[in-house]
């Protein structure tokens, strides 16, 4: 064919087209050969596709030739009949011969283009070839297997104890098996038996059957003997085993050898003296029980105990007139309250301690005598019993006093001339102690942060507050020098009221650095009391008395202060002194108060000991009780959560607030009356240090005055 378009070229189903071998034809986009549409043509192919698809009009076909490949495809036909060169225009015909056609075109120049096409692709032609003559032969192999495996089968069904035997390939039979024979141990550890029926059978011993539901011959189980009505005697109780059973004594029975056999008897447990407390033991049969004694009830959770009954709790048994009743162990006694004792009659009658108490009362007070108590008035020129937080501040109150004039002496043995030679040397040593502190004044800032006291508090009159004390650790345990501590305020002649902290030894150790220390924690301490000028070169501090502490009680739920996020629960202590302190106008004592009597917005008072020009100076800072819903989130955010018992403060003058130095400093409100109650102990103090955490003095009232001593 030669290159170029061919009109009039007719389409026909069924015909082949004949190339002279020169040509590459590829008939791509025939509609009715539609499994070659799209085929991919590299640079070199030949494209012959119609330019027309509408069967109406002649489609025209183009090619590009110079390919030596020769493509034939059906429904896509061309057929040359007019013997013409095939690069030559022609024309497609139904009526060709097709053979005769292909005649004219084998010569040997085809031929060799053939010879090359079939010589280019061989290795595919060998593909094919293998794979036809592989799926052959696995598929005649099947066959044979199929009919060899056919020709055995055998369409006999056996018994359990029958094997099927193939005597040849078209005939078997079932043939019997000695299982027990072939397999010893089929029934161990039972004997196994020949059985025509099963192929063979176990043998059961002595307590064990074979399963009565099925009867299976082949297994043996066990008889379980318990189920057997009876088949131990009274008091006894069957235990099961692996063929067998034997009986035992129920609990609380024993087994005794008689004539008769093996019988369980009951055991006596009362014999054993110590099988119940504060009760007595009652045998049963194979049990006991406690009966408890007179004033004891059974412990629910300790059968064989019983608790003490409190006939206090449970019933008004005392009806005397100032009786109470006392419970005891297994019982109660009515005795008198206190202040009262029994007369002759067997009535309770008040206790006059100011006739019958020589020392009752201090040197300063008056002894006024009540019912069931006394009280230790001040002396004043009305006889008024003002008993404690008396008003100093009050000028005309201070005339009131009898002893107002009374000046304390120098508490000391020493001559005078002496005296003042060691009040000198004292002054040298601390001032030289000063001047050196100066100095090194940057290598203890951490120890001065860590105690700050209070800041720009208002000064407060000497002689005011008579009550608040100093704990200093003495100088011998510290670079030989006192050094303040904590805060306290003195509740009576004997004790003071400070924060459980501040005594908490594990806590004070981690605070300071002592150089020795004694043998027990307590005399660590040195108490000064109303000293208004605490700095430790004054004439006050060093002419002040120093107490000394005899004992101390923490309260039993205190929690720790570990860090500052720690919570405040508890922190209260009460302190007793070595020896009684005599009233004066400046050791006087604070009123504890009598019932819950902290509420919102109540101002209160603390008194403390703030650094002003290097001199420790008591002065006052009045702060504000949080108590509502509106401040509750901020006291927690500043405290870091407080306890039930305790309060939230924060400081009216925003410029003011409160230490750690200043911790067991007393908060206190002044009644109606004119009496100082102490309110709260000084505990923590917040993010923002104008928010201070206060234990709360009357949630703890009880157990502070069952420990006050007059």
């Amino acid at each position: 064919m030669s290159a170029g378009i061919y009109p009039n070229r007719q389409h026909f189903d069924n015909l082949s087209y004949i190339s002279d071998g020169r040509d590459r034809i590829s008939y791509v986009n025939d509609p009715c050969a539609p499994s070659l549409h799209g085929v991919a043509l590299d640079r070199n192919s030949v494209v012959l596709r119609p330019s027309e698809l509408n069967r109406d009009r002649n489609p025209i076909y183009s090619y590009r030739s110079g390919q030596e490949n020769i493509y034939g495809y059906n429904n896509a036909a061309f057929s040359d009949i007019s013997g013409a060169d095939s690069r030559n225009p022609s024309v497609r015909s139904p009526r060709t011969d097709l053979y005769a056609l292909q005649k004219v075109f084998e010569t040997p120049k085809n031929k060799g283009k053939a010879s090359r096409i079939c010589s280019k692709y061989w290795y595919i032609f060998v593909i094919l070839t293998l794979i036809i003559l592989v799926a052959l032969g696995v598929g005649i192999g099947l066959g044979v297997f199929y009919a060899k495996n056919k020709a055995k089968q055998c369409h006999l069904s056996c018994a359990p104890h029958e094997q099927l035997i193939h005597l040849n390939s078209t005939h078997c039979e079932c043939q019997y098996i000695d299982k027990c024979e072939t397999e010893p141990e089929i029934c161990h550890p039972f004997a196994c038996i020949t059985n025509n029926e099963t192929g063979y059978a176990c043998q059961c011993t002595a307590g064990f059957q074979h399963p009565p539901i099925n009867n299976d011959l082949t297994q043996c189980h066990d008889i379980n003997e318990c189920e057997i009505p009876n088949i131990c005697s009274e008091n006894q109780i069957c235990n099961n085993t692996d063929g067998s059973y034997f009986c035992s004594c129920k609990p609380g029975y024993e087994s005794i050898s008689t004539s008769n056999g093996t019988e369980c008897r009951d055991i006596d447990e009362c014999l054993n003296g110590s099988r119940c407390s504060n009760g007595y033991c009652v045998n049963n049969n194979g049990s006991f029980s406690c009966k408890c004694l007179p004033g004891f009830i059974p412990d629910i959770f300790h059968p064989w105990h019983c608790e003490d009954f409190d006939e206090c709790s449970s019933s008004n048994n005392c009806t005397g007139i100032n009786e109470i009743c006392n419970n005891t162990l297994g019982s109660y006694q009515c005795i008198c309250a206190q202040g009262y004792r029994r007369d002759a009659n067997g009535h309770c009658m008040n206790i006059n301690e100011c006739e019958e108490l020589s020392a009752a009362c201090d040197t300063n007070s008056r002894c006024e005598d009540r019912n069931g108590s006394f009280a230790c008035c001040m002396k004043t020129i009305t006889n008024e019993c003002i008993e404690c937080g008396y008003d100093y501040s009050n000028a005309s109150s201070v005339g009131m006093l009898s002893f107002a004039s009374l000046k304390l002496p120098v508490t000391t043995k020493l001559p005078r001339m002496m005296t003042s030679l060691a009040i000198a040397n004292i002054r040298s040593r601390l001032n030289a102690k000063k001047n050196s502190m100066k100095k090194n004044q940057s290598k203890h800032v951490g120890n001065h942060v860590r105690r700050t006291r209070m800041i720009d508090g208002q000064p407060v009159a000497a002689g005011h507050f008579p009550w608040v004390a100093a704990l200093l650790i003495r100088h011998e345990y510290y670079n030989s020098e006192p050094r303040y501590v904590c805060a306290a305020s003195l509740v009576s002649s004997w004790n003071l009221i400070t924060a459980a902290h501040c005594l908490d030894e594990t806590h004070f150790r981690k605070e300071w650095n002592l150089t020795t220390y004694p043998s027990s924690f307590k005399d660590i301490f040195d108490i000064r009391i109303g000293v208004h000028n605490l700095s430790l070169n004054s004439t006050e501090f060093l002419n002040s008395q120093s107490y000394s502490i005899a004992n101390f009680t923490s309260h039993k739920d205190y929690e720790p202060l570990d860090s500052e996020h720690a919570v405040v629960k508890n922190d209260v202590a009460l302190i007793k002194l070595t020896k009684r302190i005599e009233r004066s106008v400046n050791n006087d004592w604070l009123c504890l108060p009598t019932k819950v009597n902290v509420y919102d917005q109540d101002i209160l008072k603390v008194v403390s000991y703030s650094n002003t020009e290097d001199q420790s100076i008591k002065q006052q800072l009045n702060v504000r009780a949080l108590d509502n819903p509106q401040t509750q989130n901020e006291c927690q955010r500043q405290l870091n959560n407080i306890a039930e018992d305790a309060f939230c403060a924060i400081s009216v003058n925003d410029s003011s607030f409160l230490g750690l130095g200043d911790s067991g400093a007393g908060a206190t409100l002044l009644t109606t009356n004119h009496r100082w109650q102490l309110a709260g102990v000084m505990s923590k103090t917040g993010v923002q240090k104008a928010y201070s955490a206060m234990t709360n003095v009357s949630m703890h009232i009880d157990w502070l005055q069952s420990l006050v001593e007059r």
